[in-house]
């Protein structure tokens, strides 16, 4: 400790307030400059007081020095960033970010040490990032949060993400093609007719609930009969099934604090889920399952009493629209169907975002404008067919 000191000098002083001791020494040279680092420091009340702060001080320099000399490369250090990142978000999601890392972002900085990936290089990955993905810019933020990590603890003094010039997407001047995102009133009754005609009392079931109550997929999957209020007409939805680590299904809570919510029932949509709940217990018996369990999904693989599939709504919807040659939207679109047909039931914005779990009111004003754009669409066949000439 006296070698420490004896870079210092501690002196003794007094001013109108009283007497205090300063420090003035060298503490070293910077890694990264080569400069010289000299420190001079005032108000200390006693000299172990400064001592102390002038060897915190040193020791803050060695690390600091020890971590520009260290060059991890990229892999290395996202790793240690999403062992923190792990422990702020839900399983599904750190589960998608490893996913977008390992496919789209490590090919590109794996092995690279993170000390010579330059802004230069950062940008002909975010170029070719921009030819080939739509969310290209989600891609660019999450590769740009090891560069963040790595300032943050030393490991680098700039951020190439800072001399990055973020590509724009051209506006295509060809022909537009809308992409149909919901069904009209009269298309959804269609599909559902359909639906009945063709699949099993389960998927109708399963698709006049999702466009009857616009829950999402993942809220559905996860839905108990303990969750439904068949006398009271009323529906509870606090949880939703993901995808966890290893492809495992995961139930956990739903996607934001607003997604817990109770939404009202129409009495048809009731009804039905009443005729299903009697059928699925027959069937459940004949494998050997009690559905009495208020824990039982409502929604499930008969043979197994597991969850569904994901992709098993989406298949069963494809069938149906091919053999009658309707439209395919999205299972997500069912939710955009019950929002647009709620807007022109009448509802206020206030009434859809709080039945829909909606965080942010933008996401509902965003289908809002998508149902107004429909009847702008509309006015001028109206005009001409009221004036009538």
């Amino acid at each position: 400790m006296k070698g420490i000191y004896n870079m210092a000098q501690f002196t003794e002083y007094t001013n109108q307030r009283g007497t205090f001791w300063m420090v003035k020494g060298y503490l070293g040279v910077c890694s990264v400059t080569g400069k010289q680092i000299n420190i001079e420091k005032r108000g200390f009340k006693t000299k172990k007081s400064a001592q102390l702060y002038f060897a915190r001080e040193q020791l803050n320099l060695e690390n600091k020095t020890k971590l520009n000399n260290e060059n991890p490369t990229y892999k290395e250090l996202y790793k240690r960033w999403f062992e923190t990142y792990k422990n702020t978000v839900k399983e599904s999601t750190y589960v998608k970010t490893e996913q977008l890392f390992n496919n789209n972002i490590l090919p590109a900085f794996s092995n690279l040490k993170i000390k010579n990936i330059s802004s230069d290089y950062l940008q002909k990955q975010v170029n070719k990032w921009h030819q080939k993905f739509k969310q290209y810019r989600k891609v660019f933020n999450y590769a740009c949060k090891v560069f963040d990590y790595a300032v943050l603890h030393g490991y680098i003094e700039h951020n190439p993400k800072l001399r990055i010039v973020i590509p724009t997407t051209k506006l295509d001047y060809g022909i537009v093609k809308r992409e149909k995102l919901y069904y009209s009133k009269d298309e959804l009754q269609q599909f559902l007719n359909a639906v009945k005609e063709t699949c099993s009392f389960q998927w109708f079931a399963f698709f006049r609930l999702l466009a009857f109550s616009g829950m999402r997929k993942g809220e559905m999957l996860a839905l108990t009969w303990g969750d439904v209020d068949l006398s009271g007409k009323l529906l509870t939805i606090n949880k939703t099934l993901a995808t966890g680590e290893n492809n495992k299904l995961i139930v956990q809570s739903p996607k934001t604090e607003s997604s817990n919510r109770i939404i009202s029932l129409d009495k048809i949509t009731v009804q039905i889920l009443k005729q299903w709940k009697v059928e699925q217990a027959k069937l459940l018996l004949g494998f050997g399952f009690n559905s009495l369990n208020p824990n039982q999904l409502v929604f499930n693989n008969i043979s197994t009493n597991k969850p569904l599939y994901f992709n098993s709504a989406r298949k069963e919807l494809i069938k149906v629209c091919k053999r009658y040659k309707l439209p395919t939207i999205h299972i997500h679109g069912f939710r955009h169907t019950h929002c647009s047909l709620l807007f022109e039931s009448g509802l206020s914005v206030k009434q859809v975002q709080a039945r829909l779990g909606h965080s942010d009111i933008q996401t509902t004003m965003n289908i809002y404008t998508h149902v107004t754009q429909d009847s702008f669409d509309k006015s001028a066949e109206l005009f001409q067919a009221y004036v009538n000439f």
